[in-house]
């Protein structure tokens, strides 16, 4: 049996579909947290205004209480992780 090689192509095709995939599990889990903690996330950069590239991370900004802002920050860098996403600028903002 040969081996089934991908192309170039069909790699970063794979990347960008996995990452749309990541990015939209990763919007209502964001949402979730948000309404369950009084705060909001709000995407930026490329994740929002396209297009997404092989190497596409996520920009983040997070708008919650001072006192819970660090802990919103965590659960969104864990969650993007977990969805084998890139969290690059975790923004702060003040609910």
């Amino acid at each position: 049996m040969t081996p089934q090689w991908k192309t170039l192509y069909e790699r970063q095709a794979e990347r960008r579909r996995s990452f749309a995939d990541g990015l939209a599990r990763l919007e209502v889990q964001l949402a979730d947290y948000g309404k369950a903690h009084k705060g909001s996330f709000h995407f930026f950069g490329s994740a929002v205004s396209g297009p997404i590239h092989d190497a596409s991370d996520v920009d983040i900004l997070v708008d919650f209480a001072s006192d819970t802002v660090f802990t919103a920050c965590e659960f969104a860098e864990k969650a993007c992780f977990e969805l084998g996403l890139q969290p690059d600028d975790l923004g702060f903002g003040q609910a």
